[in-house]
């Protein structure tokens, strides 16, 4: 399922080794199609008869994400909600589910995430169509595997991605945000030898108890438009643009797993 691991696994391994300690971490691998994973490592030590350290091993366990990571079949009742390139939910879906996610107390935990795929005509000039569609499912496929359970993506026309995050606050939001870009930062496909790579860039905004939800999706969409204009690869929220998780050591390693995750 995947070609790469991620190096900080190397590291426990050589860990558990010296002192016997197991250890685990959660870290996003890529997959051969080019999207990221989210996925559990578990490290413990073997021993020989002596009770000595002889080597170590490692267990990878997939990560529950939302229902349209992978989503390999489609019920006929489904197939009008489906994007059929990306298999994430298309903007009908959104249109159907997202006044149902608002707080029944009206209260503002609805987040909503516009995203764009910077430059993507170059794609589609430089490599063709087929490799368009596979980069668009790389990203839709990122987006939702970065996600929660709860979370909803959907590509909402063309290029563009809406990400709907219920029961979220605002910094919550800010870090979903920024780790969804920093996913698709770190993805590609691969074709004939050589990666293929996009970026994206993004609005966020918490949909306001005195608002609609189309007065909200204008405001991340023109909150994605800053991003654009601030040099793209950006997420931008209400108090103007999210800081980087780039200069982390390891921005794909999550050492614990926050509840906003």
């Amino acid at each position: 399922m995947t070609e790469t691991t991620c190096a900080c696994t190397g590291a426990h391994l050589w860990a558990v080794m010296n002192d016997g300690r197991p250890r685990a971490v959660n870290v996003f691998l890529h997959h051969k199609l080019g999207h990221r994973i989210p996925v559990s490592v578990k490290a413990r030590p073997i021993r020989g008869p002596q009770g000595d350290i002889i080597g170590s091993v490692e267990v990878f366990t997939r990560r529950r994400s939302t229902r349209f990571a992978e989503l390999a079949e489609v019920g006929p009742h489904e197939e009008a909600y489906i994007d059929p390139v990306t298999q994430i939910g298309n903007r009908r879906y959104a249109e159907a589910h997202l006044g149902p996610m608002l707080a029944p107390d009206g209260a503002d935990s609805l987040g909503l995430v516009f995203v764009d795929i910077d430059h993507f005509k170059v794609v589609n000039d430089t490599w063709g169509h087929p490799t368009g569609d596979a980069v668009l499912r790389m990203v839709g496929q990122t987006l939702a595997n970065g996600l929660r359970t709860a979370d909803v993506p959907v590509r909402w026309g063309g290029d563009e991605f809406l990400v709907a995050l219920p029961g979220i606050t605002t910094p919550a939001l800010a870090r979903a945000a920024e780790r969804l870009r920093m996913l698709v930062d770190h993805s590609w496909i691969d074709i004939d030898g050589e990666k293929v790579k996009v970026t994206v860039s993004a609005g966020a905004v918490m949909v306001r108890s005195d608002e609609s939800i189309d007065d909200a999706l204008a405001r991340a969409d023109a909150l994605m438009y800053v991003s654009k204009r601030g040099g793209r690869d950006l997420v931008t929220g209400e108090a103007g643009p999210v800081a980087r998780s780039d200069g982390s050591p390891s921005p794909l390693q999550i050492t614990q797993r926050p509840a906003d995750l």
